[in-house]
C-alpha cells in the first residue's frame, strides 16, 4: 500500500530474498462474530500498492464485521512480524472510513501491545486477553478540528451508568480495566473502592505503575485520510523497554516469548445506541470497552531473544568505535559466534577514545571502527584499515499535518493528521536551529534580542519557501522542542558545520548578515566562527538564558531555574536521538517538582506529544533512522539539489569522497557532485598489529565476516540492517587484503614511528579538531538584552579543521571587500589549509 502522497519514503529495509513466497492462510475466529483474521504474503492477493517497507515477514490482515460494523473493506499491512527488537514496525491501510476532521472518534485506529494469547479456549470474547495490553496512559487526543473531545478515548475507562457495557465482566463498581503484567505480579487496581486508584479520579493513574505517556507505545487515535488510507510507524517494545509485556525473554520450555500487535477498528456507528453518531457524533469508550473490542484484529510478533547469544566458556575479544557502525555489528555479532566461534564485545565510543583504546599494547580492543586515521606517536604498533559500513549522517522528523478546521483546500485537508512525507532543509536553515535562532529554542521563548525573528521553523519565510505545505500547519497544540542533538565530539559532528560553511549564505548569516526576511543569528553564535576559530566537531549550546519554571513563583533554591541544557537537552547517541524523534519525546524539563517526602525540588520532563500533534527532529544516522521509522530530511547539496539519504545518492557522495594518505575517504564538503546526499559516512576497521597470532586471526575472521555475508542486506541476524549501503566490491577486495595482511602479520625488526606530537595550544579532539572542550559551560558571548540588538560585523574569519596524518582537511577563509562590512559582504574567499593531526592526550 502507498503512503498518502508521493513523496519519498524513508529508508526502508530492503528485501532481497527469493522472489517466491509461499501462499500462507490463516484464520482465526477473534471475538466478534464474523471477524475474521488472515493473513497472508503482501503479494498473495493485489493491493493498491506495495507497503512502503516490505520485509520476509510482511503480513497483511483483513478486517471483518460484527454485530455493529463492517470492516470487511479494512486491509492491513504490517511491515515486520518477525526478527523484532527494540525498534519501529510501519502499519498502513486502505479501506478504511475517512476520519471526519470534526471527529469525536469516529473512523479511527486504536493501536496497542499485548502479551497475552488472544486464542485462549477460556477467554473466548478476549476479556483477559485486553488486560495484557499497553493502553490507557491517557495521551492527548489530535484536535480533530478542535471540535469535540473523546471520553475515555484513550484510557481503560469503564463507562458508567446507561453507558455501561452489559458485557463487561469487571465488577460494577471498576472505574478502569486492570492490567495484568506478563511477570505474574497482581493486576493493577480497577479504580473501585476496594482497589482505588493511585491518584482518585484519574484514570492513567492505575497502570502509571508500569507505563506511562513518557514511554508508552500505543496510538489511540490513528486517522485514516480522505481516500480511506492511512500509515503510522509502531514503536515495538521488548521486556528490555517494557519488562511487564515481557517480549523477548526465553521462557521455561526454551521459547521466546511472543506478543501481539492488536488494532481495533472504531466506526461510526455508537454502540451504546446502535445508532449511528451523526456528523461532530462523539463515540465515547476505551478500545478495551467490550463493544468496541469484539471488532479488535490481533497480529503475532515474534521477536529475537534477548538473552545471551553466544555461548558461554568461548573467546571474548574487544571491538569499539563509531555509532554509525552499531547496528551492523549487533547484527553480526550472533553468526560470527557460532559454532563456539570468537564472541565480539563491542562498546561504543567516541572516536577520540577508539583511537586511544586502539593503540594500547596489551589491550583488550584489537579492532576500533573509525572515519578518520589513528595518529601513532613513537611506540605505538601500526594499525591497519579496511572499509566495513557506508551509511549517512541525517536529520529525521515526525511531523503530523496539524491543519485548522475547514481552512485549507481539498488537496491539503487530506493530509489532516498525517505524517509529513517530505521536508528540505538548506545548510542556513540547520544552522538556524543549530544556534538557537528561533524564539522558541531560547529559555523564555521571546528574548529582545531576537525580536524579529520567528517563533519556530514553521514561521521561517525560508522554511516556508521549500516547504510550502506547511503555509497551513496551525501548530495548534503541537510543541516544537528544537533540533536534538548528540552531546559528543565527532568527525560526523564537523562534517554537518562543514557542509554548512561551505554554503555561502550560510556563511554569511552564522556571521551577522540577516537573512532576506530579517532573520538574525542568535548573538552567542558568532565569536564561535570569529577570526582564528576552529570548524566545531560538537554542537555548543551557548546561550545562556534562564527563566523561573512556569509553576513557580519565587525560585526555592538557585538551581531551579530552567536552563538551555534542561530545555533543550542532549541526547546521548545518535540512535537515542531516532527514537526520541519517533516519540515526539526530546526529555524537555520544564516543570519543578516538590518531593511530599523530603519538600525537595527537582525537574520533571514535559510528557511527549501524542500522534497528530508531533513536530519533532533530531540528528541521526541513517541505520538508527531506519530501525526507528523516522522520515529524514533532503538536504541541499552543493548544486543546489535536495537530495534523500537512499542508496543512489548516498552511493554518488563516496564515490566522490577521495582517500587520505592512510588510504580512507575523506569527504571534500567544496566539492559539487550532482545528485549526491551531502553528509556520507564511510566507517573503517582499524586493527592493531601488536597482537598474539591467535587474536589477530579472529580478527581477520570479523573482518572477512563484516564483507561477506554482512554486506547482504535483510532484517535477519547477520545480515546488513536497512540504513547502510552495501560495500562495493573494491572496497570488499580491500578488507580482504587487509585481513590477509591482519593474519600473517610480522612485526618489522625496527619500526618506524611518527614523532611525538608537538605542544598544542588546545585540546586536540576526535577527528584532529582542535577546539574548545564542550563541558556544559563553554565561555560564550553573552546576548544583547536591547530590544532588536544588531550583531556587530566581523573581519576575516577562518575556520580550521587539523588534520589526521598525512590527509588535508579545510581551513575556511572568510574575506571580505576592501572596505566593506561583513554585514554587505560580497565574494568571498575560501582557502584550503593543511594541519597535522594530533592524539588526544
Amino acid at each position: 500500500m502507498t503512503p498518502v502522497d508521493a513523496a519519498p519514503a524513508p529508508a526502508r529495509p530492503r528485501d532481497r530474498t527469493s522472489l517466491r513466497r509461499w501462499l500462507a492462510a490463516l484464520a482465526v475466529m477473534l471475538a466478534g462474530p464474523g471477524l475474521l483474521l488472515t493473513v497472508v504474503p503482501a503479494t498473495a492477493e493485489p493491493q493498491a500498492a506495495a507497503p512502503a517497507w516490505t520485509t520476509p515477514s510482511t503480513v497483511t490482515v483483513k478486517g471483518g464485521t460484527g454485530p455493529l460494523e463492517d470492516f470487511s473493506n479494512l486491509s492491513i499491512t504490517v511491515s515486520q512480524t518477525r526478527d523484532l527488537f527494540s525498534q519501529a514496525i510501519e502499519i498502513t491501510w486502505t479501506g478504511g472510513r475517512p476520519t471526519p476532521a470534526d471527529s469525536g472518534g469516529q473512523n479511527v485506529l486504536s493501536i496497542m501491545q499485548c502479551w497475552g494469547d488472544p486464542r485462549a479456549a477460556d477467554d473466548p470474547l478476549g476479556l483477559k486477553f485486553r488486560e495484557t495490553c499497553q493502553f490507557g496512559s491517557g495521551l492527548t487526543p489530535p484536535t480533530f478540528g478542535g471540535v469535540n473531545s473523546i471520553q475515555d478515548g484513550g484510557t481503560r475507562g469503564i463507562l458508567p451508568g446507561a453507558q455501561r457495557d452489559p458485557a463487561e465482566t469487571q465488577p460494577e463498581d471498576a472505574l478502569v480495566v486492570p492490567f495484568r503484567p506478563a511477570d505474574g505480579d497482581a493486576p493493577t487496581p480497577n479504580g473501585s473502592p476496594s482497589q482505588p486508584l493511585p491518584v482518585p479520579g484519574e484514570l492513567p493513574s492505575a497502570v502509571s505503575t508500569y507505563f506511562s505517556a513518557y514511554n508508552t507505545n500505543e496510538i489511540p487515535y490513528a486517522i485514516t485520510t480522505g481516500d480511506g488510507t492511512g500509515r503510522v510507524v509502531f514503536e515495538v517494545q521488548t521486556a528490555r523497554e517494557a519488562n511487564h509485556l515481557g517480549c523477548g525473554k526465553r521462557l521455561p520450555d526454551n521459547s521466546i516469548a511472543p506478543c501481539w500487535l492488536v488494532i481495533v477498528p472504531r466506526g461510526e456507528i455508537d454502540w451504546t445506541t446502535g445508532k449511528p453518531a451523526g456528523p461532530g457524533g462523539v463515540i465515547n469508550g476505551s478500545p478495551l470497552t467490550p463493544g468496541l473490542w469484539q471488532s479488535r484484529i490481533a497480529v503475532k510478533l515474534e521477536f529475537l531473544p534477548l538473552d545471551r547469544f553466544c555461548p558461554l566458556g568461548g573467546a571474548e575479544l574487544g571491538i569499539a568505535g563509531s555509532e554509525f557502525v552499531a547496528d551492523a555489528v549487533l547484527s553480526w555479532q550472533p553468526e560470527l559466534c557460532k559454532d563456539n566461534g570468537p564472541m565480539f564485545a563491542y562498546s561504543q565510543l567516541p572516536e577520540f577514545r577508539t583511537g586511544e583504546e586502539l593503540v594500547k599494547r596489551n589491550g583488550n580492543t584489537g579492532l576500533g571502527f573509525l572515519q578518520n586515521p589513528v595518529e601513532r606517536v613513537e611506540g605505538d604498533p601500526e594499525v591497519l584499515y579496511a572499509p566495513v559500513a557506508i551509511s549517512a549522517d541525517t536529520i529525521g522528523y515526525n511531523i503530523d499535518y496539524d491543519l485548522p478546521p475547514g481552512g485549507a483546500p481539498p488537496e491539503v485537508e487530506k493530509l489532516r493528521a498525517t505524517q509529513v512525507r517530505e521536508v528540505n532543509l538548506t545548510p542556513r536553515l540547520v544552522a538556524k536551529m543549530l544556534t538557537f535562532s528561533y524564539k522558541r529554542d531560547v529559555v523564555g521563548g521571546q528574548p529582545a534580542y531576537l525580536l524579529t525573528n520567528p517563533i519556530t521553523p514553521r514561521q521561517d519565510k525560508e522554511f516556508l519557501k521549500y516547504n510550502p505545505a506547511f503555509e497551513y500547519y496551525i501548530e495548534s497544540g503541537v510543541r516544537w522542542d528544537g533540533l536534538m542533538v548528540p552531546d559528543k565530539d565527532s568527525p560526523a559532528n564537523l562534517a554537518v558545520w562543514e557542509w554548512i560553511l561551505a554554503d555561502e549564505e550560510a556563511r554569511a548569516w552564522l556571521g551577522g548578515k540577516p537573512d532576506e526576511w530579517g532573520m538574525v543569528v542568535n548573538p552567542a553564535y558568532p565569536a564561535l566562527f570569529s577570526a582564528g576559530a576552529v570548524v566545531p566537531a560538537d554542537f555548543p549550546k551557548l546561550d545562556q538564558s534562564t527563566r523561573l519554571a512556569d509553576n513557580l513563583s519565587v525560585p526555592p533554591n538557585p538551581s531551579s531555574l530552567i536552563t538551555t541544557f534542561n530545555h533543550r537537552p542532549y541526547t546521548p547517541t545518535r540512535a537515542e536521538g531516532a527514537r526520541r524523534v519517533l516519540r515526539a519525546y526530546s526529555q524537555t524539563q520544564s516543570i519543578w517538582v516538590q518531593s511530599s517526602a523530603s519538600g525537595d525540588y527537582k525537574l520533571d520532563y514535559t510528557p511527549p506529544n501524542p500522534p497528530g500533534r508531533r513536530f519533532a527532529m533530531g540528528l541521526t544516522d541513517a541505520p538508527s533512522a531506519a530501525r526507528y521509522g523516522t522520515f529524514t530530511a533532503r538536504l541541499r547539496n552543493r548544486n543546489g539539489e535536495f537530495v534523500a539519504p537512499d542508496e543512489a545518492a548516498v552511493t554518488k557522495a563516496y564515490q566522490a569522497m577521495t582517500p587520505n594518505a592512510a588510504g580512507m575517504l575523506e569527504l571534500d564538503p567544496l566539492k559539487k557532485t550532482p545528485g549526491a546526499y551531502p553528509l556520507p559516512v564511510v566507517t573503517y576497521a582499524g586493527a592493531n598489529t601488536a597482537q598474539s597470532q591467535e587474536r589477530r586471526r579472529m580478527y581477520a575472521q570479523f573482518l572477512r565476516y563484516a564483507v561477506g555475508e554482512g554486506q547482504v542486506p535483510g532484517t535477519a541476524r547477520g545480515q546488513l540492517p536497512a540504513g547502510y549501503v552495501p560495500l562495493p566490491e573494491a572496497m570488499k577486495a580491500k578488507t580482504r587484503e587487509v585481513a590477509l595482511r591482519l593474519e600473517n602479520w610480522v612485526e618489522p625488526a625496527a619500526t618506524t614511528t611518527a614523532p611525538p606530537p608537538a605542544a598544542a595550544t588546545a585540546t586536540t579532539r576526535p577527528g584532529g579538531v582542535t577546539l574548545t572542550p564542550n563541558t556544559g559551560t563553554r565561555p560564550s558571548v553573552p546576548p544583547s538584552t536591547s530590544p532588536g540588538a544588531s550583531i556587530a560585523p566581523v573581519g576575516p574569519l577562518e575556520y580550521t579543521a587539523a588534520e589526521p596524518v598525512g590527509s588535508i582537511r579545510y581551513a575556511w577563509l572568510f574575506a571580505l571587500g576592501a572596505g566593506i562590512a561583513f554585514a554587505m559582504a560580497g565574494p568571498v574567499l575560501l582557502t584550503i589549509a593543511k594541519h597535522r593531526r594530533r592524539r588526544s592526550g
